[in-house]
């Protein structure tokens, strides 16, 4: 994952380099992360998750793939079942972190 790209300019300007730099995911050593996820994710693609798996160097406090596979980026905040599928399971993680 890169930094985002404001353009051959600003990217000079902010970055000293013409592309945005990637992000050194490996060395995040924060033991509270928790993955909630999609496999239908037109912004967070399933490929991606993965390598961010890959390259984290910690624990996660869960890995969670939402069952339902229609699901996309909006169901995350704005399905009709969000209650059943996400929000239970950010309150047993928060259960996990007392």
């Amino acid at each position: 994952p890169v930094k985002f790209n404001l353009g051959t300019e600003e990217n000079i300007r902010r970055y000293g380099q013409s592309v945005p730099p990637e992000y050194d995911l490996s060395v995040i050593n924060s033991t509270n992360i928790a993955l909630i996820y999609a496999a239908n994710d037109w912004l967070n693609d399933i490929r991606d998750i993965n390598l961010l798996k890959k390259t984290l160097k910690v624990k996660l406090l869960d890995d969670y793939l939402v069952p339902d596979t229609t699901w996309n980026h909006m169901e995350l905040m704005w399905a009709r079942d969000v209650g059943k599928y996400v929000n239970t399971k950010i309150l047993e993680i928060l259960h996990k972190c007392d």
